[in-house]
């Protein structure tokens, strides 16, 4: 009450002698109210007071405003009830809560009795305001309840999204004997929406029927939407199509209800399907059908709503323009995407965000740099979503480390760094680039954490013993572990092979229920893989309720590399019989499995399926066709592999050379070598010990040394031993 009393007295002073009692009258009901129901809102600014000032004066509404001056003595009964009611509804638009209270409190000190007009104004305005205490209080007091004051009631608890109480209230109201009109129907169907109670919404139907309201538009819409939020689609599309009218608004209401229940396919359709020409599209119709279109990555259904957009003359605002820019960047079409945000006229923040997250998740690093220029050019200020997408896409691209860094200082500049969200872009931007000291103090000087912030954290540290510290930092500090957590911390056990540490993570998995996601089995079935412990493996991966390719591929790849190679095979066979098709990585992994076995008849059958499959081309299969046929003795069918392919990179020269050399084929082994160098591609230790291995003979020794020195010469190379001893070395 200070800063209401001291606003009073700054007041008193500006004004005339003649208008001091009408701010005095106000003091007067502001201590009333005070006292009358105990309010501790705090007081609202001084130009929010000014504003009523002027509002109680009769000056801002002119002729029809309610001005306290005239309630007191110059107005009859009912011209100062409907004052107060006037000035009560000035109150909700305006947002003056502690006014509203006061005029209220004016109507207790002065023992005004209320019409049922100035009832409902009360429970209106507390219920608009979020007082909804208040609001039941005010209708329990009211004498002879009406529909009207109930449903002013009822559409306070759905606005505020208390479904549940507002359906409860509307029980109250059939129990008071009080018959729904056109206006509680619908909003009670609303409270259904909020709480998905089906029960109660097909009793709010029935009851509709009954009383005759089943073709009133504004009924037939709302129960459109309360059979969608409550997972009947068919209910509401056959509500829909029963009604006599449908403008675009029922329209909007039946292709969001689709929208949100993820059935793409059909919005589509039934955009498709509005064929009258009195129907006139607006920008929540394009948006939801661009949002459907997007979500199914259906391109070119989007661009034919674009085009009928366009036919229909529609100018594009912000709103649409945003929704169509997602379309066009989930389908990975990001020069559409930017050719549409051209043509926006005047963009606003969430507009220029939205572009910049299209360019960003496309990769178009140096477009996305050149848009955020034109955005800081254009005056526009970017916000904490603008800086962590911006953030995001500079951290996929290494070469504009210089631009995430100048970023960061100007978040620091704007006072964004504060934001969660930026904190977390910032994070994971210097963890990607390696600048593991800078995102472990970006990370401390955040001064709000969530789940993303700690796995932004330990994704940047490969160290099992770090990774460890920080999980038990986490859980210390209250945040419940996310699978990304955990898949960070079994990713980095296996890499160690810390097995301690990924049985404790295990056993936190199961106390946590995530023990039966599949993408945390098949992550703890790669741990044990890599540690032998194959039971454990095992155990976990047949718990799994369906086998990816990522959870075959760690079967099989697991198998052959604990020298199981018939299971690795054996589970190949069970996956083909289950009709999962094999991709690049399972072939690699079965046909490394065929080379340890030296089975070139599987092998065969092995490389005639990824030819069939169309992985022909793949560098990895090719190295592992290499080897194959290397370690079998097929030394004309790995030329032949090796010859047919498109691209061969050093790993694939290292498997033909190496082939060569474990064959005993000096001569061809050193001719690859020189061919290698010859088209460009670089040696490494392993080509130096492969060509060791091929000259272990004293008639080799001088051009092993020819081609030491000129890789010395060309690329610098220079052995960490010595040539004679890498030699005795490879002979022995």
């Amino acid at each position: 009450m200070s800063g209401n009393l001291r606003l009073f007295s700054l007041c008193s002073s500006a004004c005339p002698s003649s208008q001091l009692s009408r701010f005095r009258f106000l003091k007067s009901r502001l201590s009333c109210f005070a006292s009358a129901l105990g309010s501790d809102e705090s007081p609202h600014r001084h130009d929010t007071h000014d504003e009523f000032f002027a509002l109680l004066s009769g000056e801002s509404h002119g002729k029809n405003s309610g001005s306290v001056r005239e309630i007191p003595s110059r107005l009859d009964g009912k011209q100062r009830l409907k004052k107060y009611s006037s000035l009560l509804h000035d109150c909700v638009s305006r947002g003056f809560l502690i006014e509203g209270k006061s005029v209220h409190g004016n109507l207790i000190r002065c023992d005004i009795e209320l019409d049922s007009y100035l009832w409902v104004s009360l429970v209106n305005f507390y219920a608009k305001s979020g007082q909804l205490r208040y609001a039941r209080k005010v209708l329990a007091l009211m004498p002879g309840r009406d529909v009207v004051a109930w449903t002013a009631l009822i559409s306070g608890c759905v606005d505020e999204g208390y479904g549940s109480d507002a359906a409860v209230l509307f029980s109250g109201l059939r129990r008071d004997g009080i018959r729904p009109n056109e206006f509680a129907l619908p909003i009670a169907l609303k409270a259904c929406s909020l709480c998905s109670d089906l029960k109660f919404g097909e009793q709010v139907h029935t009851e509709g029927l009954k009383l005759g309201f089943g073709l009133d538009f504004v009924f037939a819409s709302c129960l459109v939407d309360a059979y969608a939020k409550c997972g009947k689609i068919d209910y509401a599309r056959r509500v829909f199509f029963d009604m006599p009218v449908k403008n675009v608004v029922a329209w909007n209401v039946l292709l969001n209800s689709y929208a949100e229940m993820g059935e793409e396919k059909d919005v589509l359709g039934l955009f498709q399907g509005i064929t009258s020409p009195e129907i006139k599209f607006n920008a929540y119709t394009f948006s939801t059908v661009f949002k459907s279109c997007a979500n199914s990555g259906n391109a070119r259904g989007g661009k034919v709503v674009h085009c009928v957009m366009i036919r229909s003359c529609y100018e594009l605002d912000n709103y649409s323009s945003c929704a169509l820019v997602d379309m066009y960047s989930k389908c990975g079409l990001a020069n559409e995407a930017l050719t549409v945000f051209k043509m926006t006229r005047y963009p606003d923040v969430a507009t220029w965000s939205s572009i910049i997250d299209c360019l960003a998740q496309n990769g178009k690093t140096v477009e996305m740099v050149n848009v955020f220029k034109q955005m800081r050019h254009s005056g526009v200020s970017p916000n904490d979503f603008t800086f962590a997408t911006i953030l995001r896409g500079a951290s996929s691209d290494f070469d504009y480390q210089w631009f995430g860094q100048s970023i960061h200082a100007f978040i620091l500049k704007q006072g964004f760094a504060s934001q969660t969200q930026v904190g977390n872009a910032l994070v994971t931007m210097y963890m990607r680039y390696g600048c593991v000291a800078q995102g472990n103090q970006v990370f401390e000087e955040m001064e709000l954490r969530d789940s993303v912030s700690w796995n932004a954290l330990l994704a940047g540290f490969e160290n099992t013993g770090q990774r460890s510290r920080i999980f038990r930092l986490m859980l210390r500090q209250g945040f419940l572990p996310t699978l990304d957590t955990y898949i960070n911390v079994l990713v980095s056990c296996s890499r160690i092979l810390s097995m301690n540490v990924g049985k404790q993570v295990h056993a936190h998995v199961v106390k946590n229920c995530f023990g039966s996601n599949d993408y945390i089995l098949t992550t703890l079935g790669e741990m044990y893989m890599e540690s032998g412990c194959l039971e454990d493996a095992a155990l976990c991966l047949d718990m799994l309720t369906e086998r990816d390719h990522h959870s075959w591929t760690a079967i099989i790849k697991g198998y052959r590399k604990n020298d199981q190679p018939d299971n690795a095979v054996m589970c190949f066979s069970e996956m083909q019989w289950q009709g999962v098709k094999p991709n690049e990585f399972i072939l690699s992994s079965c046909l490394d499995a065929c080379s340890s076995m030296k089975s070139v008849q599987v092998g065969s059958l092995l490389h005639s399926m990824s030819i069939k499959s169309g992985f022909s081309d793949d560098i990895f299969i090719g190295s592992s066709l290499i080897t194959m046929y290397g370690e079998c003795g097929c030394i004309e069918e790995a030329e032949g592999v090796f010859k047919g392919m498109v691209v061969r990179d050093l790993v694939m020269w290292n498997a033909m050379i190496c082939v060569y050399s474990r064959c005993g084929f000096r001569e061809k082994a050193l001719e690859a070598v020189v061919m290698m160098v010859e088209d460009g591609v670089m040696p490494d230790d392993i080509t130096v010990n492969n060509v060791l291995f091929a000259c272990n003979d004293v008639h080799f020794i001088e051009q092993a040394r020819r081609l030491f020195n000129s890789w010395q010469h060309l690329y610098g190379m220079i052995p960490a031993m010595t040539m004679k001893q890498q030699h005795h070395a490879a002979s022995e």
